[in-house]
């Protein structure tokens, strides 16, 4: 097992460069989790700016963050039964709209915190839509033996734009000021928005099944065995206090 996960670890880029589908997914993916890291560095350091209030600052991080639990389930289940193909171009492209607003808006005039707040709980539930759809896609496009290390490769993205979100955002604030600095997030949502409108449709229609009623009632079945499993309740409740402490 362990050989396993060291040789997926070493090879993922191998097995990912192969397929032009999913290395340019992943490309984009990767510039945009550090667009989202830029963009949370610079608009927390903003309010903290023009309030310098602490409950603004933590108002925003909640904004952010909460609207995404609601909308995660909703969007799981439409994008199983939907072409995400344009939802995932529109989500991409209507986020960057958005991020470049409040720039142009700081440059006619003082943003007020509403807007701010709004601009942030919009961009909060609609982000799961670009995860959840990638979620999807990626089994869609990949052969069932190239899948771990397509995951692998998939999941080193959280840690790359870890390890560049902080020197990007420190390059772009303290060049063009925290506001501004927004305008890489909206530049990274359009270079998304172009590399997933040229996936193939066929990866991101619904997966067909032989026998509708036998699927719905496998569901249903899964979905009673699970729902109150006490192993579930207890990630669910201590992956919440980790996010929120």
């Amino acid at each position: 097992m362990a050989a396993r996960v060291i040789r997926q670890e070493i090879q993922w880029p191998r097995v990912l460069m192969r397929d032009r589908t999913l290395r340019l997914l992943w490309l984009g993916m990767t510039i945009s989790t550090i667009g989202d890291f830029v963009t949370w560095t610079a608009l927390t350091w903003f309010v903290a700016q023009k309030t310098n209030d602490g409950a603004a600052v933590g108002g925003m991080l909640l904004i952010w963050a909460l609207p995404a639990a609601i909308t995660s389930p909703i969007l799981g289940r439409l994008m199983d039964r939907i072409n995400i193909k344009p939802l995932f171009v529109i989500d991409n492209v209507f986020r960057g709209i958005l991020m470049a607003l409040l720039p142009i808006w700081n440059h006619y005039g003082d943003i007020p915190i509403w807007a701010l707040y709004g601009v942030g709980a919009l961009c909060g539930a609609l982000a799961p839509a670009t995860r959840v759809g990638a979620g999807l896609i990626i089994p869609r496009a990949t052969l069932q033996r190239r899948l771990p290390y397509i995951n692998t490769g998939f999941a080193v993205t959280e840690q790359v734009a870890g390890i560049l979100g902080p020197i990007v955002s420190a390059l772009a604030i303290g060049r063009m000021g925290p506001i501004n600095a927004l305008w890489f997030d909206t530049v990274s949502f359009l270079f998304l928005a172009v590399i997933l409108s040229t996936i193939p449709v066929r990866f991101c229609l619904p997966q067909a099944t032989d026998s509708p009623d036998a699927s719905h009632a496998a569901d249903k079945d899964s979905e009673s065995k699970y729902r109150m499993h006490p192993a579930i309740i207890a990630i669910t409740v201590l992956s919440g206090l980790f996010w929120f402490s």
